[in-house]
This record gives C-alpha cells, structure tokens and sequence, in this order.
C-alpha cells in the first residue's frame, strides 16, 4: 500500500484527544476525555491494530472534557507520560511502564489540569554510570504553568 492512500480504521469508539507512537512503532497509544481512559493498541500491521489494555483507574477523577490530552513517549520506549490525570484531588501525570503498562510514578504539583505532556526525546546519560540514562519531561497545565522534571525510575 502506498503510504498516500491511507485507509481509515474505525477502532476507537469514542473522541481521542491524543496519540502517541512508541518509538519502535509497536504500540500506539490513545487518549480520550470522554472515556476518562488511555487506551494501548498493538500494532502488527498497519491494517491490524488491536486493543492491548485500557487503562482507567488514574483518570477516573478527571476534570470532564477537554480538547486536548497530549500524551508522550519516552525515548528508549520504556514509558509513557498521560495527562489529565487525578488522585485525591491532586492533578497528576502518571508514567505508565512499557508492557506491564503499571504506574511507575505520578508527576504532581500543578493547581489545574494537565494538557500537555512531553518527554525530550533525547536520552541523557547519568554522571558516572555509562549504562545509566534518563528522560526529562515537560508538563503544561490549563492555567499556563509550565514545569519540567527529571523523574527518579
């Protein structure tokens, strides 16, 4: 198939408000404000698409509708950054680990909800360790605060 002629698949039900590949181009990820979920798909093939699991539980006390919910992966493919997140009335940006798809750790701080998500997609190496790397993540909340971390895997 030329990649000019795309064909539609109709695989999420509902309003996606972001997509993300993984680098390796094995999963995509989804995220919808509507469902109040992200959504993992295995990718075979581009016209084979299935669902790998549905993840829920930190979005269930989200803020209702927004726009956009950017969602990002991490470089080397181990993680990946959700917005809209909230637990016990604290705005949170889970980092879900690759294949067990658990929480590795909550960003958190921020006085409104989380949009934007990004993980700086170069891979820095940790001081005095040649095998050790990490990412940095930037996140953008609805009232323009903007913050950046270095999250401790």
């Amino acid at each position: 198939m030329n990649i000019n002629e795309g064909a539609p698949l109709k695989i999420i039900e509902s309003k996606a408000n972001g997509l993300t590949f993984d680098p390796f181009g094995k999963f995509l990820a989804s995220q919808s404000s509507e469902e109040k979920s992200v959504k993992i798909w295995r990718v075979q093939n581009f016209k084979n698409i299935t669902e790998e699991t549905s993840i829920s539980s930190y979005f269930k006390q989200s803020m209702g509708m927004s726009i956009n919910r950017r969602l990002s992966w991490s470089a080397d493919g181990s993680f990946i950054s959700a917005t809209g997140g909230r637990i016990k009335g604290e705005y949170i940006v889970p980092l879900i680990q690759r294949s067990t798809w658990d929480l590795m750790a909550c960003l958190s701080g921020h006085s409104s909800s989380i949009n934007i998500s990004r993980i700086n997609q170069r891979l820095y190496k940790a001081e005095g360790n040649e095998l050790n790397c990490y990412s940095i993540v930037a996140i953008v909340s609805q009232d323009s605060a903007i913050s950046i971390w270095k999250p401790q895997l």
